[in-house]
């Protein structure tokens, strides 16, 4: 059976949604305002490694800080060819979120305030921050990794350059960190999500890894993101379709059946449902399935081709197959 009409119904419309998204620029959060109540006053992550940076590299040396705290045995020296371009005398973001991935760690923007970044590192996750320590007109670049603050001091503790605790208040290293547009990652292993993550963007982060080949680490984030979010279309959907994409039909069926468990009219679960039964010799079940996706959505041409396909295959009637119920379109 053709799979691209799985692709096209299902991994396409996440990869659309996905794409599209991107968090917007908030203010600074305490500079003006309260932090949170449940935010604790000071934490230091005093075990994070440090690695003194020299000149013009700091990428590899903040990467390898933040890489071996999760026990990625790793140093600036072997990060260097993965991220450092001597043309530019530096490193870029898109370079170093590659570097984390490569050692199937999962790369987490987290959105641009001090709120989600003092969360991360409560929560354990020293976080790795882009600054302009220069001038908006003539910038020079810096990466260092949070790994505390004291909300009382008005203080945040950076790995930074040749200082190992660098502290600075927290309005200084806003301004700084703001002309990078508060740029700030955290590396996560496979299958772990971080303190503030939300589904559309870690999504996009598996998503990441998926598609540079490191297919184990995607599994555990998309098994991770169902799991944490199994209430939420697009994480049993990238579920659903990571597992029909590689074979596990009972694992994709199990997935988008928790998909319309709480959905029970996305068209396209329907669809993908259908797909899986057939692979499973269903075929009885898998129309039911996809003539519910069309009830749904009658004017998809896909899944109409899917339909066709269905009623063409010299399917076997499993003696297995679980009924389908279609809910009503109206």
């Amino acid at each position: 059976m053709n799979t691209s009409v799985l692709r096209a119904a299902g991994l396409a419309l996440i990869m659309a949604i996905g794409l599209s998204g991107c968090a917007s620029i908030h203010p600074a959060g305490y500079i003006k305002q309260t932090p949170p109540a449940d935010l604790g006053r000071a934490i230091v992550l005093a075990d994070v490694p440090f690695y003194p940076q020299k000149r013009y590299q700091c990428g590899p040396a903040a990467l390898a800080t933040v890489l071996n705290h999760y026990g990625v045995a790793v140093t600036p020296y072997t990060l260097k060819p993965l991220v450092y371009i001597p043309e530019r005398k530096g490193s870029v973001q898109t370079e170093m979120l590659a570097a984390g991935r490569s050692y199937d760690m999962l790369a987490y923007v987290i959105e641009p305030n001090l709120d989600s970044l003092f969360y991360e590192v409560a929560a354990g996750h020293p976080t790795l921050v882009m600054q302009n320590l220069g001038l908006s007109w003539l910038p020079r670049w810096h990466y260092a990794v949070v790994v505390g603050y004291d909300l009382d001091a008005n203080q945040i503790i950076l790995r930074s350059g040749a200082t190992k605790e660098w502290r600075t208040t927290i309005a200084n290293f806003d301004t700084t960190w703001a002309r990078s547009k508060r740029w700030a990652v955290v590396y996560m292993p496979a299958g772990e999500i971080p303190k503030t993550a939300k589904p559309l963007p870690y999504l996009k982060s598996a998503l990441a890894l998926e598609q540079t080949g490191h297919k184990n680490a995607a599994l555990k984030s998309y098994q991770a993101a169902a799991q944490r979010w199994p209430e939420d279309l697009l994480s049993t959907m990238a579920r659903g379709n990571f597992a029909a994409n590689n074979g596990d039909w009972m694992s994709a069926e199990q997935a988008f059946h928790q998909t319309l468990k709480y959905h029970p009219k996305a068209a396209e679960a329907w669809n993908n449902l259908g797909h899986v039964l057939a692979q499973q010799h269903c075929a009885i079940e898998a129309r039911e399935a996809v003539e519910c996706a069309i009830e749904l959505t009658p004017d998809n041409v896909a899944f109409r081709q899917l339909l066709d396909e269905i009623n063409s295959d010299e399917n076997k009637v499993g003696s297995d197959c679980q009924p389908v119920r279609c809910p009503s379109s109206h």
